[in-house]
């Protein structure tokens, strides 16, 4: 999908998918949507298969793998029994459940905030008053103007990330930070081809646990960024995924069940 028009915040990572009210709503915006896009050097020249025509795809035969690290401590227990519901219910509709392992899961989030906050840094400095985003009234001079625009116009989270970024990326701790995290990306990446050799999908949650209140984890920011830990390792080694809801807390708040394919395998994830 092509990323032309949007404000990019980690170059590396940030991809385009729709929120729909039903998978054939999904299927099909992403038929309308895919496709090399001239205006996006990063667009993958790659076929875009008719997704709404092959939802009725059979279950049967499919092996579905379920990794012991996306169940592990740390995951609310009502999460988890409505996704091992989810997950039984593939099998009856034919799947074939295999249990994975992916070895490097725990250094995702240390890695993705890593090269998220060091690419956010060198791409939010475009952010300048000029061309877009708010403009400072309040300034005199050309540097004022860029001060107060991106000091009135950026959040808090968004200050956070930016000085990280800039820390990591500065002189005598790239390789240290930046660099190595790369590495570790590389690994995550190799732990889904290889686990992709030997399954069709994989099943995790899609959150550790519930939707928490606004503000709820302001002031700890490492437990706000602990809440990303599934839905990372895709964007880290580029893969599709897809989330559905799969039932409900005791509190009425819902549960998504996460599913991921191999590269340009869309449809078979939306099957």
């Amino acid at each position: 999908v092509s990323r032309f028009g949007l404000v990019a915040f980690a170059s590396s990572l940030d991809h385009i998918g729709p929120f729909t009210n039903s998978v054939k709503d999904c299927a099909t915006v992403m038929k309308t949507i895919a496709g090399r896009d001239p205006m996006d050097s990063t667009s993958a020249a790659v076929a875009v298969p008719d997704y709404p025509a092959l939802l009725e795809t059979r279950l049967k035969g499919v092996r579905v793998g379920v990794p012991r690290e996306y169940f592990a401590e740390g995951l609310d227990p009502e999460v988890g029994k409505n996704v091992h519901r989810g997950i039984e219910l593939l099998e009856k509709l034919g799947a074939e459940i295999r249990d994975i392992h992916l070895p490097h899961t725990k250094y995702a989030i240390a890695a993705y905030y890593l090269i998220a906050t060091a690419e956010a840094s060198s791409n939010l400095a475009r952010f300048d008053g000029v061309r877009y985003t708010t403009r400072s009234a309040n300034a005199s001079t050309l540097a004022e103007m860029y001060r107060g625009t991106r000091g009135n116009g950026f959040g808090q989270e968004v200050k956070r990330r930016i000085m990280l970024g800039t820390y990591a990326l500065s002189a005598g701790y790239y390789d240290a930070y930046y660099l190595k995290a790369q590495k570790v990306r590389t690994l995550i990446a190799r732990d889904f081809e290889e686990a992709f050799r030997d399954v069709d999908l994989i099943v995790t949650p899609t959150s550790p646990f519930p939707a928490f209140k606004i503000g709820e984890k302001a002031a700890d920011p490492l437990e706000m960024y602990l809440s990303d830990i599934y839905t990372i390792t895709a964007s880290l080694a580029g893969i599709p995924g897809l989330s559905v809801p799969c039932g409900e807390t005791s509190a009425g708040l819902p549960v998504g069940m996460q599913m991921l394919a191999n590269y340009f395998d869309e449809a078979r994830l939306l099957s």
